[in-house]
This record gives structure tokens, sequence and C-alpha cells, in this order.
């Protein structure tokens, strides 16, 4: 009785292990394809292959109302800097849902809300939030420091254009 109790036990540890190893490679894949779409899509900005990273219906829940112009959101930032860069500080990913700090380099050399280009070199932060359907970004919910940016800037914008 005692070795098939054993048995069992180990049977179900095998089970768990397998489980958990099946998670965290997933994890991984999550991990490595954001990575990849951060690199190609914000510091490389090249959106030939968006259709790879974000799903037809991929939307900023802050601004849902260009949620078909989300490219045209990305190319109104990366214009306000140049050089841009992106780097990934920290990531947590959780089944579907994946949270990451990021540090924001960049030259503000292109008007932003108004405010005209100063070629100050800035560093902000911003912590983002996506969801995830069928392999792809289907929301992605931004916090940016814009108080930190618009101090280093010199200016804020005007009420109007935010």
């Amino acid at each position: 009785m005692e070795g098939l109790a054993c048995d069992n036990q180990i049977s179900q540890d095998k089970k768990i292990n397998s489980k958990i190893m099946t998670q965290q490679n997933q994890e991984d894949r999550i991990r490595k394809f954001i990575h990849e779409y951060t690199e190609e899509i914000w510091n490389k900005r090249d959106f030939s292959n968006a259709h790879k990273y974000r799903g037809s219906d991929f939307k900023n829940i802050f601004a849902p109302e260009a949620a078909h112009g989300v490219e045209a959101q990305v190319t109104y930032f990366l214009t306000a800097f140049n050089p841009f860069h992106i780097e990934i500080k920290d990531m947590m990913v959780d089944g579907d849902k994946i949270s990451m700090w990021v540090e924001i380099t960049g030259t503000h050399t292109g008007e932003l809300f108004g405010i005209k280009p100063t070629q100050k070199m800035v560093k902000f932060r911003e912590a983002v939030w996506y969801t995830m359907k069928d392999g792809k970004l289907n929301e992605v919910y931004p916090f940016v420091d814009w108080n930190h940016l618009f101090e280093q800037l010199g200016q804020y914008p005007p009420m109007s254009k935010l």
C-alpha cells in the first residue's frame, strides 16, 4: 500500500511540475513577444509587421475613440521624439495580462500637445498594462509620467491640446 501511495504522490508531483513548466514556457514566450514588439514597433519605428503583434480590435483604453488610429497615436508620439528609445525595466506576466515598467529616452524634436520642439533630451517612465487575446495584444493601458516629461521640457501643454 505504501508503495502505491508513493507512486501516486510521484505521479501528482510530475503533473504539477509539468503544469508549472508549461506555464513558465508560456510566460517566457509572452516576454519574448513583448520585447520583440517594443523593439520593432517603438524603437525601430517599423509598423510593417504590426498585424503580427496587435489584434484587429486592439485599442488604447484611454483613447477609445482612436481604436483604429493606434498607429497614428504611436506615429504622433514618435514624431515628437527623435531619437526615441524604450527600455523595459521590469515585466510581469499573469495569464493574458502583462504589466511593465519602462524608461523612455529621447530628444524633443517635434510638436507634442502644442509644445513646440525644444531639442531637449528627456528621460521619463511609463507603467503599461496589456491584455492579450488569441496570442496578440488586445488592449493597452498606458500610464505615462507626463508631469515629469513636461517639467523636463520646461512647459506644460495648453489644456485645449490635452
